[in-house]
C-alpha cells in the first residue's frame, strides 16, 4: 500500500497478509479428512486465526497512516475500488493462484479502520467516485 502526497510517497509492506493467507489455504489442503462436520470446525478455527492476525497487521498501518497525517496536517481521500476484482476473473489468462492473491487483498478493511481513525482525530475524509 502506497500512500503520499506530491513531496513525499511512503510504502507499507502488507506482504506479511498475503503469507498468513497463503499459509491457511496451505493447512486447509493439508486436512485430507472426509467429515464435513469436523472440516468445517477446523476451518473456523484457521479462517478465525487468519482474520485476526490479518487486521492487526492492518490496524498498525492503518494507525502510522493516521498519524502521519495528523503530524503533518493532511486530510485523506480515498478512490472507489468496487470493481476492482472484476480484472482478475477466470477467463482472463491468468492462473488460479495468481487470481486468488489478487482477490483476497482487504482493502475494505483498511479502508474501513483508516476512515473511523481519521475521524476519530479530527482529519478530513473525502471519498472520490
Amino acid at each position: 500500500m502506497i500512500v503520499g502526497n506530491f513531496e513525499k510517497t511512503t510504502r507499507y509492506d502488507l506482504q506479511k497478509c498475503i503469507e498468513i493467507i497463503d499459509n491457511t489455504k496451505s493447512i486447509y489442503k493439508s486436512f485430507n479428512r472426509n467429515d464435513h462436520r469436523i472440516r468445517k470446525k477446523i476451518y473456523a478455527k484457521y479462517g478465525n486465526r487468519r482474520k485476526n492476525r490479518v487486521n492487526q497487521i492492518l490496524h498498525k498501518v492503518s494507525k502510522n497512516i493516521v498519524n502521519e497525517l495528523k503530524e503533518n496536517k493532511q486530510g485523506i481521500a480515498f478512490e472507489k475500488l468496487t470493481y476492482i476484482r472484476r480484472l482478475y476473473q477466470k477467463g482472463d489468462g491468468q492462473g488460479n493462484n495468481y487470481r486468488g492473491k489478487m482477490n483476497v487483498w482487504c482493502f475494505p478493511e483498511i479502508n474501513r479502520q483508516i476512515k473511523y481513525k481519521a475521524e476519530w482525530e479530527g482529519i478530513k475524509v473525502i471519498e472520490i467516485f
